[in-house]
């Protein structure tokens, strides 16, 4: 789906934002679960035009050992509230607007209603566009409006819906995993891999998981959220950077929670830490991108290309469960569904986009996957299945980049590695196996592109990039 590189120049002109004062857009907007006829944009209206970076500095931050008090509140200077706090945006009430139009077609312009932003729902709200053309190039105009009525800020976007069912173009897509901010590499811009992402083009990107540590004591933690509206925090923070702004107002995204951006590291269904509960964890995930119910869903996206993003958490049971056919880590009617639709697809090229990991190999001292042990029931049979129809992993979680193949039933697996190099480790090169088709303990993305390949059929090439843009590895797929 080669965007005309006019069209391509003028979506980058769309970037200007026009402020007329609060409400502000300072998260900027999400568009995603994208499918060929339909969209979903995501809003949320904030006090101020970008967090305070210069706020009150966050007390014992580098130090996983703090004592942060029963619900964070050691984590304050003396007499500080969270507005004060430096990376805080807080929102606001109001109400948005939306405007779209074929980039082709300035003058075929459809518009949505005023639509109140929710109070209780951190102030955002997702909006669906319906009735959209396959395969078209949009513009959207996204405009704020304070309770009063007065005229907020405004910006400018673009997305392309899916080519869908009847079209083999080429495209890329892209993934990503594991979002740290105190390994950030890139200060209030956010981290480097989106600009090089963005250089991609992609149809689509995938989110795996760990979009924000909530659990000071993980390997990327800082701010411990014994509270929603520290949960929150995370995310204002992050989706206030520049660069994160800037990819998410051109490319289609779809999102996917782990454990560290639903609760605590190896979460659970029933669990809680301070303030925070597992169900505040699922409403704050869903309320924070642009996703509908259930969380686990499939696109065709093209004549080529199928791909299905499993829910990890909401279904599981326990780590130390024994395993047997009674344990399951995304549950009985999910894995239905993805089987069911696997077995129903005649696309050439089927993924699973995976939280965690499905072949790994993991370390031995880890319980939260299939790739473990203790999951040794559900494991074999998910990725047996995945064998027999020709379907491909990729997955989160995992902090280093590799492309393995299952010694037992050849199925392969990519990770995407952490998004930063301070953020990559875990893993050693002395654990590396005969499954390890390449293994680098590094920071970067994965990349997908679906091409013509030789005597008629179709090409789906997987590449793994540094930090930096520059590719590290190259497997390629023909059907």
């Amino acid at each position: 789906m080669k965007r005309h590189p006019l069209l391509f120049a003028l979506s980058l002109l769309v970037l200007s934002i026009a402020a007329n004062g609060q409400p502000y857009l300072g998260n900027g907007i999400k568009i995603g679960d994208t499918t060929d006829e339909s969209t979903i944009v995501w809003v949320r209206l904030t006090e101020l035009a970008e967090p305070k970076w210069d706020g009150l500095k966050w007390l014992g931050v580098t130090d996983r050992d703090f004592d942060v008090g029963e619900l964070g509140e050691k984590q304050f200077p003396k007499g500080a509230t969270l507005p004060e706090m430096e990376g805080s945006l807080m929102g606001t009430l109001g109400s948005v607007r939306l405007t779209w139009w074929p980039v082709d077609r300035p003058k075929s312009k459809e518009r949505s209603g005023w639509l109140e932003v929710d109070s209780n729902g951190d102030f955002t709200r997702n909006i669906t566009i319906d009735g959209l053309k396959a395969d078209q190039h949009y513009e959207l105009e996204v405009e704020s409006r304070s309770a009063s009525g007065r005229a907020g800020q405004s910006l400018t976007a673009s997305f392309q819906t899916a080519p869908g069912l009847m079209k083999s173009d080429p495209f890329h897509f892209v993934v990503s995993t594991c979002q740290s901010w105190i390994t950030r590499d890139k200060g209030t811009a956010g981290i480097q891999i989106y600009d090089h992402m963005l250089d991609l083009d992609p149809d689509f990107f995938v989110h795996l998981g760990d979009i924000v540590y909530y659990d000071k004591k993980s390997a990327g933690g800082d701010v411990d959220a014994l509270t929603p509206e520290l949960a929150r925090f995370h995310w204002n923070r992050w989706y206030g950077c520049d660069d994160v702004v800037k990819f998410h107002r051109r490319i289609n995204s779809f999102f996917i929670k782990d454990d560290h951006d639903t609760l605590t590291n190896d979460s659970i269904p029933g669990q809680s830490v301070g303030n925070l509960t597992w169900d505040d964890g699922l409403t704050i995930f869903k309320e924070q991108v642009p996703i509908g119910d259930p969380t686990y869903r499939t696109r065709r996206w093209s004549k080529d290309l199928q791909f299905w993003i499993v829910e990890g958490r909401d279904y599981r049971s326990p780590n130390r469960m024994p395993d047997g056919a009674g344990k399951s880590i995304w549950g009985p009617e999910q894995k239905e569904w993805f089987m069911e639709g696997v077995r129903n697809s005649d696309a050439p090229f089927k993924i699973l986009f995976s939280p965690t990991p499905v072949v790994g190999p993991d370390r031995e001292n880890k319980k939260d996957n299939y790739a473990n042990s203790n999951w040794t029931y559900e494991g074999w049979q998910i990725r047996q299945f995945c064998a027999e129809n020709n379907v491909i992993v990729i997955c989160g979680d995992r902090h280093w980049q590799y492309h393995s193949i299952d010694d037992e039933t050849g199925t392969h697996e990519f990770s995407s590695g952490a998004t930063t190099e301070a953020h990559a480790g875990g893993f050693s090169l002395d654990l590396r196996t005969d499954e390890h088709q390449y293994l680098a303990i590094i920071g970067g993305f994965l990349s997908g592109e679906i091409k013509p390949g030789k005597a008629g059929k179709r090409q789906l090439v997987m590449r793994h990039y540094k930090v930096d843009g520059s590719l590290a590895y190259e497997y390629a797929f023909t059907r």
